[in-house]
């Protein structure tokens, strides 16, 4: 009988290959296309992820979500100048929902910093639903996009790019405050 080494045996390839393509078929079935993200790692994705071995935990991560906002107000300064644009906080959740700390990460476009004032204030009273990891809710950090704009009314267009958002946030959606 004569022993290979275990990366050519072929009676185990064929069963580590099953279970990769299974392992990989259930998390491309648990998020839209577009925002697929699969990893073996929990410390380095926002998606579902295969748990180590020996955990008895679900295979998918939640990421957080909103559970009770109250929307900022549209500063009237902004309002009067028609000042519109996107106000970017930095949130770090607790992982009772509570928010431990938020600040504001940008503003879009930079001409607008008028519309940050007091929004990093609220959305510390605000209540998330935390990420989950194998069914345990965890603490984590969010980027929340705060839309200010005017109906009916068209800014004019800006060619400044947004900057770059931290990797180890996760974006969640946004939430819009508009002013009739």
């Amino acid at each position: 009988m004569t022993l290979r080494p275990l990366e050519t045996c072929d009676s185990m390839r064929a069963p580590f290959s099953i279970v990769l393509a299974l392992s990989l078929a259930a998390c491309a079935a648990s998020k839209p296309r577009d925002a697929l993200e699969c990893s073996k790692d929990p410390q380095t994705t926002s998606g579902p992820h295969i748990p180590p071995p020996d955990s008895d935990g679900p295979m998918i991560r939640l990421d957080g979500s909103y559970r009770k906002i109250d929307r900022p107000a549209y500063p009237p300064a902004a309002l009067d100048a028609k000042v519109t644009g996107t106000v970017y906080v930095h949130v770090w959740v607790r992982a009772d929902g509570t928010v431990s700390d938020a600040e504001i990460a940008e503003v879009h476009p930079r001409s607008a910093m008028v519309l940050a004032d007091g929004v990093a204030e609220r959305v510390r009273t605000w209540l998330f639903n935390a990420p989950q990891d194998y069914g345990q809710a965890t603490a984590g950090e969010f980027i929340v996009p705060v839309r200010f704009s005017i109906k009916n009314y068209t800014p004019p267009t800006t060619t400044e790019p947004p900057s770059p958002k931290p990797a180890n946030a996760y974006i969640l959606e946004t939430v819009t405050v508009e002013h009739e």
